[in-house]
């Protein structure tokens, strides 16, 4: 059992609005996990996903007096000029991972949450073993202690969350 850390009541800003960073996973050309219907058309794709569930905490924790930073607003990709970030000689996904660290760390937040729907479905089929929310945080920072405690809140809450919408959620864990 994780020993979940306790969060008394709900944060709010205070006179100095703290700043967080959004970043809606995918998007423009890159859909992310894909979802298809019984006749085998997409009908959802995680960028979109992401990005409506980015918007609505941004609404929230606007008015809750906190600065949000997003990386992505609408659907296109942060690299959208396609620039070799890293130097490689090509343009791969890891320049899109880097342009969205770039301008996370330029935009001066305290706080990350990056959002992704991950799915694994080999052969057509959703295999149960890797399917879950599951939360990730950097313990190499020496920051590390506030992001798990951070981490820890956010897997408790989507857990409970998704069970109270009568799903069985698999939790995979920080």
């Amino acid at each position: 059992a994780t020993p979940w850390p306790t969060d008394t009541a709900l944060p709010t800003a205070t006179s100095v609005p703290h700043r967080v960073a959004i970043d809606p996973g995918h998007g423009g050309i890159d859909l992310g996990t894909r979802h298809f219907d019984a006749s085998g058309h997409m009908d959802a794709h995680e960028s979109t996903i992401n990005l409506d569930l980015a918007l609505l905490l941004r609404d929230v924790l606007l008015e809750r007096g906190y600065e949000v930073f997003m990386t992505r607003d609408g659907d296109y990709r942060v690299n959208a000029n396609e620039e070799d970030l890293l130097g490689d000689v090509e343009v791969t996904s890891a320049d899109e991972v880097q342009a969205r660290v770039d301008t996370i760390n330029a935009s001066g937040a305290e706080l990350l949450l990056s959002i992704h729907q991950n799915a694994f479905w080999p052969n057509g089929v959703p295999d149960q073993t890797v399917g879950g929310p599951s939360t990730f945080y950097c313990a190499d920072r020496e920051f590390a202690d506030e992001s798990w405690r951070f981490a820890c809140l956010v897997q408790y809450h989507l857990v409970e969350a998704i069970r109270g919408m009568g799903y069985d959620a698999h939790d995979r864990g920080v």
